[in-house]
């Protein structure tokens, strides 16, 4: 379960960074197919950014949430 726990924060904390910092690139990734010459507007470049700031943020606080609770001394999470 560790393992799968590790994969998910190092997807979470790559889709953030990369929300945070090319929110343009990421718009071009999402509509490849559906938009020809098409632009973000401001209002989607900033709601990108900040959602790659909250999933970067999900990502740091997650652990330290889990590890305050005891979530890792239980039997069998390690496996």
């Amino acid at each position: 379960m560790i393992v799968w726990f590790i994969i998910l924060e190092l997807l979470l904390i790559g889709m953030g960074l990369f929300a945070l910092l090319r929110p343009t690139d990421m718009w071009r990734l999402e509509h490849f197919l559906s938009v020809r010459g098409g632009e973000p507007t401001d209002f989607y470049l900033f709601m990108t950014r900040l959602g790659g700031g909250f999933s970067l943020a999900a990502a740091v606080a997650l652990p330290i949430f889990l590890v305050l609770n005891g979530f890792f001394s239980e039997p069998g999470v390690w496996w």
